[in-house]
């Protein structure tokens, strides 16, 4: 989810977070670290060590939520967002997360 997108949806449904983001371990987060990525270049690597200094300064919620499908068995599977949860993984913290 972009920071724009995000901002949007928070302003304008009561209760956005409470309702549509919690924060989750990157472990719980199921997609392909190598072929998830839509862009045609492939994940943007070179942008994971500034968004793992990032994250470790200043916790999960320093970037807008990445896009997620709910899974049956409570898993989440990323739709959005794989540079994001490269780097927290890197970084040790816990993913936020939306499925709106």
């Amino acid at each position: 989810m972009r920071e724009q997108i995000y901002d949007n949806l928070s302003s304008n449904i009561s209760n956005f977070d409470t309702l549509y983001t919690k924060l989750i371990p990157t472990s719980s987060l199921k997609y392909s670290k190598s072929k998830s990525q839509i862009r045609s270049a492939g994940h943007m690597t070179s942008k994971i060590p500034a968004y793992t200094a990032t994250f470790r300064q200043y916790g999960p919620k320093a970037f807008p939520p990445v896009s997620v499908r709910k899974l049956p068995n409570g898993e989440f599977e990323l739709k959005d967002g794989n540079t994001r949860a490269l780097a927290a993984e890197k970084a040790g913290t816990d993913i936020w997360v939306s499925w709106y």
